[in-house]
């Protein structure tokens, strides 16, 4: 009887590895896609100051009014002609202390009078 007792119990146990196995297999999440998947996108509108191959400086009217900085780099997206006095939306991404510019949409200025 002992015997049909321990072999029940090594079985059970036996079914058990494969599970803890598993759990032990899984890799954690690594920092930096934990880090992409954290980098928070935030977008802004204002008309542009000044524009060159790698910074992008508008006026702000929202409610952090006044300039802001973006770095701009090749994978920034570029939708319309963008030039000093352009208005623009921008979305961003910050990277410490620097703004990093993901897309530049320039907008058709309003038309005086339209609704």
């Amino acid at each position: 009887m002992n015997r049909k007792i321990a072999s029940a119990l090594l079985a059970g146990v036996l079914s058990l590895v494969p599970v803890a196995g598993m759990a032990a297999a899984q890799k954690p999440a690594s920092t930096k896609s934990a880090a992409k998947a954290s980098m928070a996108t935030h977008a802004t509108r204002g008309t542009v100051k000044s524009i060159d191959d790698s910074t992008l400086v508008i006026t702000s009217t929202g409610k952090s009014h006044g300039d802001m900085t973006f770095t701009v780099n090749g994978s920034t997206q570029r939708e319309g002609t963008i030039a000093a006095g352009t208005p623009v939306s921008v979305r961003y991404h910050e990277d410490g202390k620097t703004n990093i510019a993901t897309a530049i949409h320039a907008e058709s200025p309003k038309k005086k009078g339209a609704k």
